[in-house]
């Protein structure tokens, strides 16, 4: 497949559509998916996505995600943030931050993102990051659909490693994990990072050259989101049953 950008806000909405049809019930908030892609549209940043076969072994690859819980703010959180000295939201973009944070600690460049799961909150985020910091994304992702723990993707399968992980919040705190016995606490450790940030923060993982990436990745499901989400939008338009 040829690279593919997103031209429109028209097309922003089917890409999101067709990446919720293929999350099958997860994957984040479509609603909050098309309204960080159109914000970085109208900022003029490219949303686009490259064939993997475009994409050099030696790149490094890594994949943002969003890590925690985005429960309201109680009153109680809030006194907690204000005793720890959390007053002023330093960071707009936590992803774009782990993604320049890894990139110091690796001392190289990452140049491509990947999805890490196919949902219509969760794949939006990951094209943002690219957008932002001007890097391609693989067309493809690491489970073909949304799963609810990162043990389930195929990187886990086949034994990639998940560290180093860069995370940051929005307070501008950083941490990053050098080593972690097993995904499940990797998975405990972001949690817990999360906590201490207003139960929200951004992780990068699976970092790793894009030779080893390739083996593992489910190919073309972005451009398959897309052609699903403009199908179901012109069945509809028409009055037809987009099943059919």
């Amino acid at each position: 497949m040829p690279t593919r950008e997103l031209k429109s806000e028209r097309e922003i909405e089917d890409f999101v559509r067709g990446c919720t049809f293929l999350g099958t019930g997860g994957g984040g908030s479509p609603e909050e998916g098309v309204s960080l892609l159109v914000e970085s549209f109208r900022e003029g940043k490219e949303i686009r996505w490259i064939d993997v076969e475009e994409v050099r072994d030696e790149d490094w690859v890594t994949s943002p995600a969003g890590m925690g819980s985005i429960a309201p703010v109680t009153d109680e959180k809030r006194k907690m943030f204000e005793a720890l000295g959390f007053r002023e939201r330093k960071v707009k973009r936590i992803l774009v931050e782990a993604v320049r944070e890894l990139e110091k600690y690796l001392q190289s460049e990452i140049r491509i993102i990947v999805p890490a799961e196919i949902g219509g909150g969760n794949t939006p985020v990951p094209l943002d990051t690219a957008a932002q910091l001007g890097k391609a994304t693989v067309d493809g992702d690491y489970c073909g659909r949304a799963i609810p723990e990162v043990q389930q993707c195929l990187p886990a399968m086949h034994d990639k490693t998940v560290t180093p992980i860069a995370c940051a919040d929005d307070w501008g705190n950083v941490t990053i994990v050098k080593q972690v016995v097993t995904l499940a606490a990797a998975e405990r450790l972001g949690k817990m990072i999360s906590t201490i940030a207003t139960g929200l923060c951004g992780e990068t993982f699976f970092t790793m050259k894009a030779k080893e990436m390739k083996e593992v990745l489910i190919p073309g499901t972005l451009t398959e989101s897309l052609e699903i989400g403009k199908t179901i939008r012109t069945a509809r338009e028409k009055g037809d049953d987009p099943v059919k």
